[in-house]
């Protein structure tokens, strides 16, 4: 049986999400950073004072925008002074606009650091120092995050909802909310965003949507779409959210270096993605390869494809119907992180993703 929701509705309505404003928190390093413990607090406080000069900064804990911070020294240069000896210190700073949530990096820079230290002294402590929170780079890379925020909740808007849902049923009301705080009103789930918007609101007394002024009011029953219904039902058992949960599976995905041949602990989650898969035979998902920067265009294209087919062809062997899958690779094109970075920072480019298609033509098109 169809759930119906009733609205107020005009002949053209907006609804308006509150805080559209795209803010960042910074992400705590690591437990095996080289850091001192005074050395990350201050690299901590000196990024709270970049985000803060560029009116960036997070209201509340529940932020899932961040700031990863990773600093490296890369040379050092010892020189004899009348009094005493000092060390002149090179290094990196990179810095990773990420989602706290699921992983998702959305814009990297590398900045230049350099700093003096007494002979003996703390060589990150002199870069972090020296760090300029006045410096123009600071300003462009938070713009270019929240732009690159923007566009990846344009061509992610299923999954976004999907993701929010999810947070949504393990109560976490907050995270959600900030989860959604970057929905435009350009992007195509807009609407539905606002709808979940006001249902998570009231769990978070101090947030809600803004008022939203409706003229020529009409009573009317408009049938909602899925991922507005299971917010009614307070259900999750639909085809909807097993985007969702294939996502988070496909995270445990693995292949053979710059093979794709898959390894012996993705065939057992891909066991589990496949009895997921055949629940909803209705359901259409397309499987996407992406690779990181690192190689030729060509190249990455071809292994991206070789990937992304390989999920396809494991999935059918499992049993998955044919007509609920289709395959492609981009390569390198949606890479975000830079080829300098460390392998471990750009292992966030090279993914496998699975996005459920609703638009039947531009299913029929692909």
């Amino acid at each position: 049986m169809k759930k119906f929701l009733f609205l107020l509705i005009a002949g053209f309505c907006t609804v308006q999400l509150s805080g559209q404003t795209i803010n960042f928190s910074v992400q705590p390093l690591s437990g095996e950073s080289e850091l001192s413990a005074a050395s990350q607090e201050m690299l901590q406080n000196k990024l709270r004072q970049i985000i803060t000069r560029n009116s960036a900064g997070a209201a509340n804990d529940y932020n899932v925008f961040v700031i990863e911070p990773v600093i490296t020294v890369l040379d050092k240069q010892s020189t004899s002074g009348l009094m005493r000896n000092t060390t002149l210190v090179k290094g990196e700073l990179t810095l990773v606009a990420k989602n706290r949530i699921d992983g998702s990096m959305y814009h990297s820079a590398v900045v230049s650091v350099s700093g003096q230290a007494a002979e003996g002294a703390d060589s990150y402590k002199a870069m972090i120092s020296a760090l300029r929170t006045t410096d123009p780079v600071y300003t462009r890379f938070i713009r270019i995050a929240r732009q690159k925020i923007q566009d990846y909740y344009a061509a992610n808007c299923a999954t976004i909802l999907q993701k929010a849902q999810s947070l949504y049923n393990l109560k976490k009301y907050p995270e959600a909310l900030s989860y959604l705080s970057a929905v435009s009103e350009s992007v195509p789930c807009y609407e539905q965003a606002s709808v979940l918007q006001t249902e998570l609101a009231q769990y978070v007394p101090d947030v809600q949507p803004d008022t939203v002024i409706i003229q020529k009011v009409i009573e009317k029953p408009v049938e909602v779409e899925k991922i507005v219904e299971r917010i009614v039902e307070k259900q999750a058992d639909t085809a909807g959210s097993v985007e969702a949960m294939a996502c988070d599976l496909l995270d445990n995905i693995y292949f053979e270096f710059d093979k794709d041949v898959l390894t012996a602990a993705s065939e057992k989650t891909l066991d589990r993605l496949a009895g997921l898969l055949k629940s909803y035979p209705d359901a259409r998902f397309l499987i996407t390869g992406y690779t990181d920067a690192r190689g030729s265009s060509a190249y990455n294209t071809d292994l991206s494809n070789r990937r992304a087919k390989r999920v396809y062809e494991a999935l059918l062997e499992r049993g998955v119907p044919a007509a609920m899958l289709k395959w492609h690779g981009i390569g390198k094109r949606a890479s975000i992180i830079p080829v300098a970075a460390g392998n471990s920072v750009r292992e966030g480019d090279r993914k496998v993703l699975l996005e459920r298609i609703t638009n039947m033509k531009y299913w029929e098109a692909l």
